[in-house]
């Protein structure tokens, strides 16, 4: 968040400085102009992130009265099922 409202108000400085002052912010302003928008790109992309992490956390723990998977057969070797018989 800190990144969306840091781009965001540089972003809102140099449209207010082409505006009012009428300057060319790509030839005074460029590396700054392009650092606004990184911060606003990494920002959202940030946030989308955590949101679909807690999507997935929400969806991992939601409770359900079904097995997380279930098992067509049993496979065992043979010597193994004298063993489990025993």
């Amino acid at each position: 968040m800190f990144s969306i409202m840091a781009g965001s108000s540089i972003s809102g400085w140099l449209i207010f400085d082409k505006l009012v002052y009428h300057t060319d912010v790509m030839a005074q302003h460029g590396p700054l102009m392009m650092f606004s928008a990184v911060l606003l790109l990494a920002g959202l992309n940030l946030l989308a992130v955590g949101l679909l992490g807690e999507m997935q956390v929400r969806h991992y723990h939601e409770p359900t009265q079904r097995a997380p998977y279930s098992l067509d057969r049993v496979l065992r070797a043979q010597n193994e099922e004298s063993t489990i018989s025993e």
